[in-house]
């Protein structure tokens, strides 16, 4: 989850920085990649979670 939010806040950083806010010369596409990337890790990083706490249960299950 760490990485992902990295990914958000890197990302929100260059968009202000694009939009004129904070001045540097960089191209738009890398802050909505990079928040997209971001937002894409936190959402498989939450399936992962629910897919391994079903297989820890499944294991849990057994030896009951």
């Amino acid at each position: 989850m760490f990485i992902a939010i990295l990914f958000i806040g890197i990302g929100i950083i260059f968009l202000l920085r694009n939009l004129g806010l904070i001045s540097m010369q960089w191209e738009l596409i890398w802050p909505i990649l990079l928040i997209g990337a971001g937002i894409y890790i936190a959402i498989i990083s939450r399936r992962m979670e629910k897919w391994w706490d079903r297989v820890w249960n499944r294991i849990i299950g057994r030896f009951r």
